[in-house]
């Protein structure tokens, strides 16, 4: 049953990092939930994974971020709030919907972004040079 367990973890680790890889490229598809969730998951059944996940170049900081101080960086928050308007934006331009719908969108972009500013920013202290 464990063994079981920890593949499942790991399909779930995997099935996360491709949506969130995907959302890199795709608007409306948030990355960073399914990265923080892939990170969670390989947590549970891969060390190397979850280690290779930590120490990536774009992706670790982010998870690191979340664990240590559950928190974004202020460069994170800039760029999934210009993401969600983009996105939406964008979709309200390209797909022709009824006003009550585009309510609706609007609704939901608003809860995103208040989302976004309701989570903790994490701060970044600066360097005091002496004399």
């Amino acid at each position: 049953m464990k063994m079981l367990q920890k593949h499942c973890y790991r399909l779930l680790g995997c099935f996360s990092l491709g949506l969130g890889l995907l959302g890199v490229f795709l608007p409306l598809l948030p990355t960073t939930c399914f990265v923080l969730l892939a990170a969670w998951a390989f947590s549970k059944s891969s060390p190397r994974f979850y280690q290779a996940l930590c120490s990536h170049k774009y992706f670790g900081s982010t998870i690191r971020d979340w664990q240590e101080h559950r928190a974004m960086s202020i460069k994170a928050k800039v760029l999934a709030s210009v993401s969600i308007i983009f996105s939406f934006s964008l979709t309200a331009l390209l797909v022709k919907m009824s006003m009550p719908l585009f309510v609706i969108l609007v609704t939901i972009m608003m809860l995103l972004l208040i989302s976004v500013a309701l989570i903790k920013t994490k701060l970044v202290h600066p360097i005091y040079l002496s004399d």
